[in-house]
């Protein structure tokens, strides 16, 4: 935003102004996101440990080659990351024209939509965190005898010895 006789002052991403010293400037790295006309994007996702994960791959690079946000679909990459608690994660790295924020943040929504969808369509699962509850009982038959079942057909817990 402007230059100062101590400090520079910089207006962030979300709208705040830092105020800079101009040592720190001098000495340190400075990021710039807008200097080039590209920025890199990079989204989290995870599938269930069922899927091949070559047609995952391949529906994510298909799902990201025709949307508006993703200027440079040749260089789409995909890198499988972790065994995570309930599902395999990966990042999808992509390439989009960087004439500001906004376009930012449609790009990052479309290719959330974009592969959702194209998962939704695939029958490809993104499971949802798994956990396990233990009350106390001891058996499947001592369980079973806690369970109730309303009149809409719907289980519930009846009662659990303390």
């Amino acid at each position: 935003m402007r230059i100062n006789l101590r400090a520079t002052v910089i207006r962030t991403f979300f709208g705040q102004d830092i105020y800079i010293p101009n040592k720190q400037l001098l000495t340190e790295p400075v990021l710039n996101y807008t200097n080039d006309s590209r920025r890199l994007i990079e989204l989290s996702v995870g599938v269930s440990y069922s899927e091949d994960l070559e047609r995952v791959e391949e529906t994510v690079k298909n799902a990201l080659s025709d949307f508006e946000g993703c200027d440079y679909p040749e260089e789409t990459k995909l890198y499988f990351r972790e065994f995570g608690e309930s599902s395999i994660n990966f990042i999808v790295r992509y390439w989009i024209n960087y004439p500001d924020n906004e376009n930012y943040f449609r790009s990052t929504h479309n290719a959330v939509k974009k592969i959702k969808k194209a998962f939704d369509d695939q029958g490809i699962t993104i499971p949802f965190p798994i956990r396990t509850l233990d009350v106390g009982i001891s058996s499947t038959e001592e369980a079973l005898k806690c369970l109730k079942v309303n009149s809409e057909g719907e289980f519930g817990i009846d009662k659990v010895k303390q």
